[in-house]
């Protein structure tokens, strides 16, 4: 029997087209939407070279992320499947003729289909020399090497930028945590918003709650105005939690109320603030280790660990 190749179908929403039914049987679909996009993005399918863009079921001017997705799935081809011809200027034929390679309108022609996906797939394999690994337009960015595991990790990078899922980086000292954190953040959806990064390792227990949450004016000695905390800095943009293992059980406790609600108060304040800010924290050690040692709390841990990164050593 011969191997499935892997094809993604990406739509808007749980696409119901037909088409899906009459695909050849040597296709392994993958679904990849707005209604359940961390699937894919946790685990890709390895070895996927062409997708259909599903367009069929209406407009995608309010869809500002299709194009975040397809450059982050960074499939060698696409087929657009439509409802009817495109119309030229309108945002369905922008993406079409952006993205892809060809486009079918409905009902589709299900052998035709097949055909081209075929021939794509052919295609994409000639373009992939055996035994090489091509350089891609992130590794000067981010990560630098082509190693099998590099490359891995700079694919979950784009993959997992597009989203507004926690992101959790683990590695040794080196390997580019805050690095990969950063270059998340410059290709997500919130690139023109701030940047903040905390270095847990730095952050004194005593200060904890002032560094993090600010203060008002008069909350304590020397609080001559009030000031915004490093949380509340970050509304808009992304907070980088660097080296987070370094916090104690009690630092773990302070921000687990921020993590679960996702707002704050001031100390000194009585009126709560809503902090909208993707999270992306680093750590040196797996957590779940420190977890079994009794040095991380496991309800810490399921807030930020969405999404994982394990980058490889040096």
């Amino acid at each position: 029997m011969t191997e499935k190749r892997p094809l993604v179908w990406l739509s808007a929403a749980q696409s119901t087209s037909k088409v899906r039914s009459t695909l050849g049987p040597r296709w392994e679909l993958t679904d990849f939407n707005a209604e359940n996009p961390v699937p894919l993005l946790l685990s890709p399918p390895v070895g996927a070279k062409v997708g259909i863009l599903d367009l069929s079921q209406g407009a995608t001017d309010d869809m500002p992320w299709f194009e975040h997705w397809l450059e982050a799935l960074n499939l060698s081809y696409w087929v657009g499947v439509v409802a009817h011809r495109p119309i030229s200027g309108t945002r369905t034929a922008q993406l079409i003729t952006r993205y892809c390679s060809d486009f079918h309108t409905l009902p589709v022609d299900s052998d035709r289909l097949d055909t081209v996906l075929g021939h794509l797939w052919g295609m994409a394999v000639i373009r992939e020399p055996c035994g090489t690994l091509p350089r891609d337009g992130y590794q000067s960015l981010v990560l630098e090497g082509n190693s099998l595991a590099i490359c891995q990790a700079r694919d979950l990078l784009r993959r997992f930028s597009v989203t507004a899922e926690p992101v959790l980086i683990v590695g040794e000292s080196g390997t580019g945590k805050d690095a990969a954190a950063q270059f998340i953040h410059q290709h997500s959806t919130r690139a023109s918003g701030p940047l903040v990064t905390v270095n847990c390792a730095a952050l004194p227990e005593s200060l904890t709650q002032s560094e993090l949450f600010g203060y008002e004016k008069g909350a304590f000695t020397h609080a001559l105005s009030a000031h915004a905390g490093r949380l509340e800095q970050a509304i808009g943009g992304s907070l980088i939690l660097s080296s987070i293992d370094e916090l104690n059980l009690e630092q773990q406790s302070a921000i687990l109320r921020f993590l679960q609600e996702g707002q704050i108060e001031r100390i000194g304040g009585s009126n709560p603030i809503r902090i909208d800010s993707r999270i992306i924290t680093t750590a040196s050690q797996p957590l779940t280790e420190l977890i079994e040692a009794e040095r991380f709390r496991s309800d810490v841990y399921y807030r930020l660990g969405g999404l994982e990164i394990k980058l490889p050593p040096l």
